[in-house]
């Protein structure tokens, strides 16, 4: 089997073509949907708020709630 190669490739294409695959590569852990990742119950923060009124509570939501690896346990 003989490999053909181009040589009109410079090196600046070559780098800017293995840099996007790299990038490809690097980024599909935070791609892939958290459902195929395994996660036991001590990798999760669970926050519980007790006392800390409407204002508190609508700061706990806006800013941990989202997160996937957090939830709340007590209101």
């Amino acid at each position: 089997m003989k490999v053909s190669y181009s040589k009109n490739q410079s090196r600046r294409d070559f780098i800017k073509k293995s840099s996007v695959g790299m990038g490809g590569i690097i980024l599909a852990p935070t791609i892939l949907p958290s459902c195929v990742k395994w996660r036991g119950a001590n990798d999760r923060m669970q926050i519980a708020h007790i006392g800390v009124g409407s204002r508190g509570t609508g700061e706990l939501k806006n800013y941990f709630l989202p997160l996937e690896e957090s939830r709340s346990v007590a209101t």
